[in-house]
């Protein structure tokens, strides 16, 4: 569990304050060797035609040409200036740094977290449909400018994908650390957003809080396609959507039932 843990806040944290000595990953720990890459040949021996056959004279035999070659792993120089591409890729076909090669626990916790996530965000669209009423008597404004609200936390979560998911293929920033800062800013945005005084303060933050809150709009499912094969992946995508379209379902739910007790700021919290 130290490599989940690993790519947690929590982990990063560590390893930061650590100099990542702590919850190292395998090629930071003493005495690694990096490995050259393999690659699978890809010719086929063709196999010998029976001398009794009647077409054997109208084939050349190309075994006298060519010689024959195994398809077992052949260990291959590292690239050199002179090439034109490298190809940066995992070790071998079962590297456990693959998430593809995960197990099967792991790949369903982490794409629990990611529908949990999704869900959490798209809620927070809805759950202010209860409260639109209590900010029009709060801050005297009309129900079209109080519904801005709304509009303005979906407009902008559709807008923010726009940014963060070019930024997930970026390497050195990758989908968890997108995930974990744009989700810490959204978390502190929501105490604000619940003391606010102003009409313009509120419909500012709930902006920035659907914009903050887009990556898991903008990567979700290519995070699903890391680690599930093309076969799975169909059955993750529908369980993912589900929590995309039950969320603002269930807001005015979760909300209607305590905010006329409460009060409209309750949802924002």
């Amino acid at each position: 569990m130290s490599d989940l843990f690993r790519e947690t806040a929590a982990g990063r944290i560590t390893r930061f304050i650590s100099r990542r000595k702590l919850l190292p990953y395998p090629e930071e720990l003493p005495g690694f060797q990096f490995q050259y890459p393999t690659v699978q040949s890809s010719d086929k021996v063709i196999p010998e035609i029976e001398k009794g056959s009647p077409d054997a004279a109208d084939i050349p035999d190309l075994e006298k040409s060519t010689p024959k070659r195994d398809s077992s792993s052949v260990t291959t120089d590292p690239a050199t200036p002179k090439d034109e591409f490298v190809l940066v890729d995992w070790y071998s076909a079962d590297d456990p740094a693959n998430p593809q090669n995960w197990s099967t626990k792991k790949k369903v916790f982490v794409a629990f977290e990611i529908c949990l996530y999704t869900f959490t965000i798209y809620i927070g669209s809805a759950i202010y449909a209860p409260s639109i009423e209590g900010v029009m008597k709060e801050f005297g404004v009309s129900e079209i400018v109080a519904s801005l609200g709304l509009a303005l936390y979906v407009i902008s979560y559709g807008l923010g994908a726009l940014l963060w998911s070019p930024l997930s293929e970026i390497p050195v920033l990758g989908r968890n650390s997108i995930y974990i800062v744009t989700f810490f800013i959204f978390v502190i945005l929501l105490i604000p957003t619940a003391l606010v005084q102003n009409i313009g303060g509120l419909l500012v933050l709930r902006f920035l809080l659907g914009w903050f809150g887009s990556p898991c709009l903008a990567t979700g499912a290519a995070g699903f396609s890391d680690m599930f094969t093309f076969l799975k992946l169909p059955y993750c995508l529908a369980f993912w959507a589900a929590s995309g379209t039950m969320a603002p379902a269930m807001g005015p739910i979760v909300a209607g039932f305590s905010v006329p007790v409460k009060g409209w700021r309750w949802s924002l919290w």
